[in-house]
């Protein structure tokens, strides 16, 4: 619903950015993240990481088109998405 309410507010040809602990598509890792997930999903009701696939056809299901990762490395294994409106 956030990236949904994002894409809405971006005028044609607008950037979405999310920087996020992004898990592999097998769910269980990089460390980090996963941990950052177990977290989530013991401290609030339904809180938990996504991985790179599942963010990714959030956004195209939102009409972002054009999505890549963007390499970096971070302290903490977080990951950056990028696409266009």
């Amino acid at each position: 619903m956030i990236i949904q309410k994002t894409v809405d507010a971006l005028a044609p040809g607008g950037m979405i950015i999310i920087h996020e602990f992004i898990l592999n598509n097998s769910m269980d890792g990089p460390l980090f993240p996963a941990l950052f997930s177990l977290n989530m999903l013991l401290g609030t009701e339904s809180g938990q990481s996504y991985s790179e696939q599942q963010l990714t056809d959030m956004l195209a299901e939102a009409g972002v088109r054009d999505i890549k990762r963007i390499p970096i490395q971070s302290p903490n294994d977080s990951g950056i998405l990028v696409g266009f409106v």
